[in-house]
């Protein structure tokens, strides 16, 4: 039985529960990233963010880039191959030189890569042409329906005790620079909105920096609502399901998991004007993006509290991005990375 280590685990990441679930129900895909399973107890290393080695504590952090420096080695030795999935075309954050040295050398260690959409294959062939020769596919990003209830739009907006006229735009995961969260905030108040007719709701983790900064920009607003931590999963779904409108003003970055949810959650999302983007949207019925170039986001932005219905005539449909279909799709891909039958 084959024996795949997923790099970093993420347990606490619903994208990889989903992702390798079918394999973690067909009991061969074995989590768990200590430093002897990864070398002794391996057949495919699955590399999900190969900078991942510097997010870890000391001493973990040099026994990982040790692991790394010489995963030529042990691949030679226990016969391991290596899957890696493409979230992003090159780290968000800056590396010293020996940390851009590694994270291309891992790269090309790896037999297989998966990647979230075409387009995304298309551009991390442009940025890394010598991966041309290696085995692809392309697996979407699964949805989250298997982490949400069934609670509904109007249920939602009365938790909140949202008004029916009210338009609710919303941010949600991690916030980074590259991201553009202060960029939303500071032009949400740009447009004088009145606090009866439009919110902003902000959730997610952040720097203790960018944290005094979002802080800052909203001291003097009643109609901005801050939740710099952790939000909880039921939480996060009254929110997205609440609002007219996920927001996500990003500057850079390849794929986005947080527009999946908000299609997950029957959301409509603005969106930057990407490939990978339109991509997404066609795949799941097409219409419930809304597009922003970098120079016009304000004017975007702006057109989202006067829009009324619906973006498009179609249905969302999130077949393509069910857990069972992308599962079958990544086993079907183990096999062909591996040469064997599971």
């Amino acid at each position: 039985m084959c024996k795949i280590r997923i790099y970093p685990e993420s347990k606490d990441n619903p994208y990889v529960e989903n992702f390798f679930q079918v394999a973690y129900d067909k009991g061969f895909c074995v989590t768990g990233n200590s430093i002897f399973e990864l070398i002794f107890s391996t057949d495919i290393l699955h590399i999900q963010w190969p900078e991942a080695w510097r997010w870890e504590k000391k001493p973990k952090r040099l026994m990982m880039a040790g692991y790394f420096l010489f995963l030529p080695l042990l691949k030679f030795l226990f016969q391991i191959k290596v899957i890696n999935t493409v979230h992003n075309l090159k780290p968000h954050s800056k590396q010293s030189n020996f940390a851009h040295w590694l994270y291309v050398r891992t790269l090309k260690q790896s037999e297989g890569f998966v990647h979230l959409t075409d387009s995304g294959k298309k551009e991390f062939l442009i940025e890394h042409p010598w991966a041309s020769n290696r085995k692809h596919a392309t697996i979407p990003h699964p949805d989250y329906a298997r982490q949400l209830s069934s609670l509904n739009r109007d249920e939602a907006r009365k938790k909140l005790g949202l008004s029916q006229s009210e338009t609710r735009i919303a941010y949600f995961g991690y916030i980074k620079p590259y991201k553009g969260v202060d960029r939303l905030i500071e032009t949400f108040l740009k447009l004088k909105i009145s606090p009866e007719s439009a919110s902003l709701w902000v959730g997610g983790n952040t720097s203790e920096g960018m944290k005094k900064t979002l802080i800052d920009l909203t001291c003097d607003s009643s109609n901005i609502q801050l939740q710099l931590e952790y939000v909880a999963e039921d939480e996060l779904e009254t929110q997205v399901k609440a609002a007219d409108w996920v927001v996500l003003p990003y500057f850079s970055g390849l794929n986005s998991g947080a527009a999946v949810y908000a299609l997950s959650c029957g959301s409509r999302a603005v969106v930057p004007d990407t490939s990978v983007m339109r991509e997404l949207d066609k795949l799941t019925g097409g219409g419930s993006f809304k597009y922003f170039r970098q120079a016009d986001f304000t004017k975007v932005l702006s057109s989202v509290f006067t829009w009324s219905g619906g973006l498009s005539s179609t249905e969302l449909n999130l077949d393509a991005l069910g857990h069972q279909r992308i599962g079958k799709l990544y086993l079907d891909f183990v096999n062909l990375v591996t040469g064997r039958n599971q």
